[in-house]
């Protein structure tokens, strides 16, 4: 099948969103036109074959340009929040051991007589 008509036809169907069944529907309308068995099997597996490198050309796209306008925004990640959970920990243990020894080191007054 010629390259340009196989390129336009694939442009035609929005090769993102081809299923198996769209496909096969295709190439039952181009065996009308003369279209053979094994050039119309041939086109399906073409079809299906661009529709996922479309797919996850697309998927990739989508995923850097959200992960890019994350990273840039004023969110904090689960590695930041991470990072702030491990130090409220160590500076509550820290807060801990300074109050036991505070009590260990305070001396009491001894109590005024009356007189």
């Amino acid at each position: 099948m010629d390259k340009l008509v196989k390129k336009a036809l694939l442009l035609g169907v929005g090769i993102t969103t081809l299923t198996k069944e769209n496909a096969e529907r295709i190439v039952k309308d181009l065996k009308k036109d003369g279209v053979t068995k094994k050039e119309g099997k041939k086109l399906v597996k073409d079809l299906l074959k661009e529709s996922k490198k479309a797919h996850d050309k697309i998927f990739d796209l989508v995923d850097k340009k959200v992960t890019s306008i994350l990273n840039g925004a004023p969110f904090a990640t689960k590695k930041d929040l991470d990072k702030l959970e491990k130090r409220l920990k160590k500076g509550k243990k820290k807060s801990v051991k300074k109050k036991a020894a505070k009590k260990k080191t305070v001396k009491k007054k001894p109590l005024k007589k009356a007189k």
